[in-house]
């Protein structure tokens, strides 16, 4: 039986209500209010007292203050013992807890009105906060568990998370009126960029026309110098061409991009 009494201990309570009457899973199998022999620090029962129930170890003592599994399913139980169910806990480990209707300590993904959480099964279901692999995706989730999605500025880089919660990498994304670029590690690109062996601009600050991040169009005079650049509308850099660009006359944009006005 793996036990964290001592080190678990009952602290606090989230939002949500106990929901009378509960029953532990492994004793639905056995009928309401039938006592269920059970795996916990030596062989013990199930007790129901009213609506609430708590687990009688052999030897007169009873399971209490933190979080213990009984046959192999986790369970929290409060200083005195109750079975807690329907709720958040936060243990004495810092982590919330959910545990279900039935007291079953939840794991993996809960919606909980509107709100995705993932309860980290490695880890007892732990609810998680900030970084999280989860199959081939990247999740972030925020300081109250939930799941991020839209656009996060994170240590002062931009990142993307799909409606699914999946981090966007090495991929285009179309927002509002401009394209940009999630690059390796999620992070949105500025500056210049080589993508599938071509060259691309994307705005550095929200000073140009173009936001931060956005991908350049048309005719450019990029960062504070005079020389002007062409670019695509898939964003592709123009070379060894010329281009009527309209107010700024015909211009021919050589090997490295740079334009040069005719003569």
């Amino acid at each position: 039986m793996n036990m964290r009494f001592g080190k678990l201990m009952l602290a606090a309570a989230l939002a949500g209500t106990v929901a009378a009457g509960s029953v532990p899973a492994v004793a639905l199998a056995q009928g309401e209010g039938a006592a269920l022999q059970a795996q916990a620090e030596g062989r013990g029962t199930w007790e129901q007292s009213g609506s609430r129930w708590w687990f009688a170890t052999e030897g007169g003592g009873y399971l209490q203050g933190g979080l213990w599994y009984v046959n192999n399913v986790p369970y929290i139980f409060d200083a005195n013992g109750w079975l807690i169910t329907g709720r958040w806990t936060k243990l004495s480990d810092g982590m919330w807890y959910l545990s279900e209707t039935n007291g079953v300590v939840a794991q993996g993904w809960r919606n909980l009105y509107g709100v995705w959480y993932y309860l980290n099964p490695d880890d007892d279901g732990s609810m998680v906060t900030g970084w999280k692999a989860i199959g081939n995706a990247w999740y972030r989730f925020d300081s109250n568990g939930a799941m991020c999605t839209g656009w996060q500025q994170i240590a002062g880089d931009w990142f993307y998370f799909g409606a699914s919660g999946a981090m966007y990498e090495n991929r285009w994304l179309k927002s509002g009126s401009y394209w940009y670029y999630l690059g390796s590690g999620g992070a949105m690109v500025t500056g210049w960029q080589q993508i599938n062996g071509e060259d691309y601009c994307f705005s550095e600050s929200d000073s140009n026309k173009t936001p931060m991040g956005g991908m350049f169009t048309g005719l450019v005079r990029v960062g504070d110098t005079s020389q002007f650049y062409f670019f695509y509308d898939d964003g592709t850099m123009a070379r060894d061409v010329w281009i009527d660009t309209g107010s700024f006359g015909t211009m021919y944009f050589g090997s490295d991009g740079i334009g040069t006005p005719a003569q």
